[in-house]
C-alpha cells in the first residue's frame, strides 16, 4: 500500500514524495513511479533536484534517479538557490550549492559534488545578503571560534581570524 505522504509540485509536472513500506520514492499524477521505493528520506530542493537518505547518508538525485551528489554525506543542506529577481523565469540548476559534513568537519559542495569549501570546519553556513536592489551571496565557515567568508565560487575572501561573540 503506497500512503502518499505530501504533495510537491517539480516543475510544470505534479508529482508526490510517497512513501510505501517505511520507503521513500516519487510517483507522478498517474501513480506511476518516478524515483523507486528506495529511500530513508526525499525533501525537494528546486527544478527537479531532491536531497535522499539511504543508510544515514546524505545525497542529492534528480528526477531521473540520477545521482548527482552521492549518498556520502553525514548531513546535506543550507542550499544556495541563485538570486531570482522577478525577471528571471528560471534558476539554474547547475548553480546550485551545499553545505555538507563528511568526518567530523563541514564544507560545501556544488550539483556535481565539486568540493567548493574544504572539509576543514566546524561550521558552514550559506547566506544571501541583501543590499538595497542587489544580493551579495558568500559562505560563512566556522573554525575554533573565528568565522571567515568564501565566495560562492570557493574563493576564500576573509580567512578565519575574527572571533564571533554569540553562538549560531
Amino acid at each position: 500500500m503506497v500512503d502518499y505522504s505530501h504533495f510537491v509540485q517539480i516543475f510544470s509536472k505534479r508529482c508526490f514524495i510517497a512513501s510505501k513500506n517505511g520507503y521513500f520514492g516519487v510517483i507522478d499524477s498517474l501513480l506511476g513511479v518516478v524515483v523507486p521505493f528506495v529511500y530513508s528520506s526525499i525533501n525537494s530542493v528546486d527544478n527537479g533536484l531532491l536531497v535522499v537518505s539511504k543508510n544515514n547518508r546524505y545525497g542529492c538525485i534528480n528526477l531521473q534517479n540520477e545521482v548527482l551528489i552521492p549518498l556520502v554525506y553525514e548531513d546535506l543542506g543550507n542550499i544556495l538557490r541563485p538570486y531570482q529577481n522577478s525577471y528571471d523565469t528560471a534558476i539554474s540548476v547547475n548553480s546550485c550549492l551545499m553545505t555538507a559534513k563528511l568526518g567530523n568537519y563541514y564544507g560545501a559542495v556544488d550539483i556535481h559534488n565539486k568540493i567548493v569549501v574544504p572539509f576543514e570546519y566546524d561550521k558552514v553556513t550559506i547566506e544571501s545578503i541583501y543590499l538595497g536592489a542587489s544580493v551579495q551571496e558568500r559562505i560563512k565557515v566556522v573554525k575554533g571560534y573565528r568565522y571567515g567568508y568564501f565566495d560562492v565560487n570557493g574563493k576564500l575572501v576573509e580567512p578565519c581570524v575574527r572571533y564571533y561573540a554569540s553562538g549560531w
